[in-house]
Protein backbone atom coordinates (compact mmCIF):
# COMPACT_ATOMS: atom_id res chain seq x y z
CA UNK A 1 0.00 0.00 0.00
CA UNK A 2 2.86 2.37 0.79
CA UNK A 3 4.44 1.83 -2.63
CA UNK A 4 1.16 2.62 -4.40
CA UNK A 5 0.63 5.84 -2.43
CA UNK A 6 4.23 6.87 -3.08
CA UNK A 7 3.86 6.30 -6.82
CA UNK A 8 0.56 8.22 -6.87
CA UNK A 9 2.19 11.11 -4.94
CA UNK A 10 5.07 11.25 -7.43
CA UNK A 11 2.68 11.25 -10.40
CA UNK A 12 0.60 14.05 -8.86
CA UNK A 13 3.74 16.10 -8.14
CA UNK A 14 5.10 15.62 -11.67
CA UNK A 15 1.77 16.58 -13.25
CA UNK A 16 1.49 19.70 -11.08
CA UNK A 17 5.05 20.71 -11.96
CA UNK A 18 4.30 20.25 -15.67
CA UNK A 19 1.15 22.37 -15.43
CA UNK A 20 2.88 25.13 -13.46
CA UNK A 21 5.96 24.96 -15.73
CA UNK A 22 3.84 25.66 -18.81
CA UNK A 23 1.84 28.34 -16.96
CA UNK A 24 5.06 30.09 -15.91
CA UNK A 25 6.37 29.92 -19.47
CA UNK A 26 3.18 31.51 -20.80
CA UNK A 27 3.68 34.36 -18.34
CA UNK A 28 7.27 34.87 -19.51
CA UNK A 29 8.83 33.32 -16.41
CA UNK A 30 11.33 30.48 -16.11
CA UNK A 31 9.41 27.21 -16.05
CA UNK A 32 11.94 25.31 -13.96
CA UNK A 33 11.01 27.49 -10.96
CA UNK A 34 7.85 25.37 -10.68
CA UNK A 35 9.99 22.55 -9.31
CA UNK A 36 10.94 24.42 -6.12
CA UNK A 37 8.03 24.27 -3.63
CA UNK A 38 8.07 27.72 -1.99
CA UNK A 39 9.49 29.50 -5.03
CA UNK A 40 6.64 28.27 -7.24
CA UNK A 41 4.11 29.91 -4.92
CA UNK A 42 6.09 33.15 -4.97
CA UNK A 43 6.10 32.99 -8.78
CA UNK A 44 2.32 32.50 -8.83
CA UNK A 45 2.05 35.64 -6.71
CA UNK A 46 4.40 37.54 -9.01
CA UNK A 47 2.50 36.47 -12.12
CA UNK A 48 -0.83 37.64 -10.72
CA UNK A 49 0.18 40.60 -8.55
CA UNK A 50 3.69 41.57 -9.75
CA UNK A 51 4.49 41.80 -6.04
CA UNK A 52 5.59 39.36 -3.33
CA UNK A 53 3.89 41.01 -0.34
CA UNK A 54 0.62 39.01 -0.58
CA UNK A 55 2.63 35.80 -0.28
CA UNK A 56 4.58 37.14 2.69
CA UNK A 57 1.37 38.25 4.44
CA UNK A 58 -0.24 34.87 3.76
CA UNK A 59 2.73 32.98 5.21
CA UNK A 60 3.11 35.22 8.26
CA UNK A 61 -0.61 35.33 9.11
CA UNK A 62 -1.05 31.61 8.46
CA UNK A 63 2.08 30.76 10.43
CA UNK A 64 1.00 32.79 13.44
CA UNK A 65 -2.45 31.20 13.23
CA UNK A 66 -0.99 27.69 13.20
CA UNK A 67 1.29 28.44 16.16
CA UNK A 68 -1.54 29.95 18.21
CA UNK A 69 -3.85 27.03 17.46
CA UNK A 70 -1.14 24.52 18.34
CA UNK A 71 -0.26 26.31 21.58
CA UNK A 72 -3.94 26.51 22.52
CA UNK A 73 -4.43 22.83 21.72
CA UNK A 74 -1.37 21.76 23.69
CA UNK A 75 -2.40 23.92 26.63
CA UNK A 76 -5.85 22.34 26.57
CA UNK A 77 -4.29 18.89 26.40
CA UNK A 78 -1.73 19.30 29.18
CA UNK A 79 -3.10 22.06 31.38
CA UNK A 80 -6.82 21.58 30.97
CA UNK A 81 -7.06 18.89 33.62
CA UNK A 82 -5.70 19.11 37.13
CA UNK A 83 -3.91 22.46 37.00
CA UNK A 84 -5.96 25.57 37.47
CA UNK A 85 -5.77 27.51 34.24
CA UNK A 86 -8.16 29.86 32.58
CA UNK A 87 -10.15 27.96 29.98
CA UNK A 88 -10.97 31.29 28.33
CA UNK A 89 -7.33 31.87 27.43
CA UNK A 90 -7.10 28.46 25.78
CA UNK A 91 -10.26 29.05 23.80
CA UNK A 92 -9.07 32.53 22.80
CA UNK A 93 -5.79 31.12 21.46
CA UNK A 94 -7.64 28.47 19.49
CA UNK A 95 -10.20 30.92 18.08
CA UNK A 96 -7.61 33.56 17.16
CA UNK A 97 -5.44 30.88 15.54
CA UNK A 98 -8.34 29.57 13.48
CA UNK A 99 -9.37 33.10 12.43
CA UNK A 100 -5.81 33.86 11.29
CA UNK A 101 -5.69 30.63 9.28
CA UNK A 102 -8.99 31.57 7.63
CA UNK A 103 -7.54 35.01 6.76
CA UNK A 104 -4.47 33.30 5.24
CA UNK A 105 -6.77 31.09 3.16
CA UNK A 106 -8.68 34.15 1.94
CA UNK A 107 -5.37 35.74 0.90
CA UNK A 108 -4.52 32.51 -0.95
CA UNK A 109 -7.85 32.74 -2.79
CA UNK A 110 -7.10 36.38 -3.68
CA UNK A 111 -3.67 35.40 -5.06
CA UNK A 112 -5.24 32.59 -7.06
CA UNK A 113 -7.96 34.90 -8.39
CA UNK A 114 -5.36 37.41 -9.57
CA UNK A 115 -3.53 34.58 -11.34
CA UNK A 116 -6.81 33.50 -12.95
CA UNK A 117 -7.59 37.07 -14.08
CA UNK A 118 -4.09 37.53 -15.48
CA UNK A 119 -4.88 34.73 -17.94
CA UNK A 120 -8.33 36.10 -18.80
CA UNK A 121 -10.40 33.81 -16.59
CA UNK A 122 -12.94 34.66 -13.92
CA UNK A 123 -14.20 33.48 -10.56
CA UNK A 124 -15.19 30.01 -11.79
CA UNK A 125 -11.64 29.26 -12.89
CA UNK A 126 -10.41 30.58 -9.53
CA UNK A 127 -12.69 28.13 -7.71
CA UNK A 128 -11.22 25.37 -9.85
CA UNK A 129 -7.66 26.48 -9.07
CA UNK A 130 -8.44 26.44 -5.34
CA UNK A 131 -10.32 23.11 -5.27
CA UNK A 132 -8.51 21.06 -7.96
CA UNK A 133 -5.25 22.90 -8.70
CA UNK A 134 -3.60 19.88 -10.32
CA UNK A 135 -6.16 19.71 -13.11
CA UNK A 136 -6.58 23.46 -13.48
CA UNK A 137 -2.83 24.18 -13.80
CA UNK A 138 -2.67 21.55 -16.53
CA UNK A 139 -5.66 23.21 -18.26
CA UNK A 140 -3.99 26.62 -17.85
CA UNK A 141 -0.62 25.36 -19.10
CA UNK A 142 -1.83 23.30 -22.06
CA UNK A 143 -4.92 25.38 -22.90
CA UNK A 144 -5.31 28.40 -25.14
CA UNK A 145 -5.15 30.91 -22.29
CA UNK A 146 -2.81 33.83 -22.89
CA UNK A 147 -1.09 35.95 -20.29
CA UNK A 148 -2.94 39.27 -20.48
CA UNK A 149 -1.90 40.91 -17.22
CA UNK A 150 -0.79 44.17 -18.83
CA UNK A 151 -3.88 44.48 -21.02
CA UNK A 152 -6.24 43.94 -18.06
CA UNK A 153 -4.24 46.20 -15.79
CA UNK A 154 -4.30 49.09 -18.23
CA UNK A 155 -8.05 48.85 -18.82
CA UNK A 156 -7.62 48.40 -22.55
CA UNK A 157 -5.38 51.43 -23.12
CA UNK A 158 -2.88 50.37 -25.71
CA UNK A 159 0.83 50.93 -25.13
CA UNK A 160 0.46 52.25 -21.62
CA UNK A 161 1.92 49.54 -19.38
CA UNK A 162 5.52 48.98 -18.29
CA UNK A 163 5.96 46.04 -20.68
CA UNK A 164 4.75 48.08 -23.64
CA UNK A 165 6.91 51.04 -22.61
CA UNK A 166 9.98 48.79 -22.45
CA UNK A 167 9.06 47.31 -25.82
CA UNK A 168 8.66 50.80 -27.33
CA UNK A 169 12.00 51.84 -25.82
CA UNK A 170 13.66 48.73 -27.30
CA UNK A 171 12.17 49.49 -30.73
CA UNK A 172 13.33 53.12 -30.48
CA UNK A 173 16.85 51.96 -29.53
CA UNK A 174 16.93 49.64 -32.54
CA UNK A 175 15.82 52.44 -34.84
CA UNK A 176 18.49 54.75 -33.39
CA UNK A 177 21.18 52.12 -33.91
CA UNK A 178 19.99 51.49 -37.46
CA UNK A 179 20.09 55.25 -38.15
CA UNK A 180 23.62 55.50 -36.76
CA UNK A 181 24.73 52.55 -38.88
CA UNK A 182 23.21 54.13 -42.00
CA UNK A 183 25.06 57.38 -41.26
CA UNK A 184 28.36 55.51 -40.86
CA UNK A 185 27.82 53.63 -44.11
CA UNK A 186 27.41 56.95 -46.00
Amino acid sequence: MTVVSTVISIIVYVLSVIGMWLTFRKAGRMGWLSIIPVVNTIMICLIGWRKVWPFIVEVVVGGIGIVLALVGGLMALFLGNGISFSGGAIIALLVIGIILMIIAFIIYIMITHRLSKSFGHGAGFTVGLVIIPLIMYIVLGFGKSEYIYEKKRNFGHKNSGPAEQLDQQGQQDQQDQQGQQDQQDQ
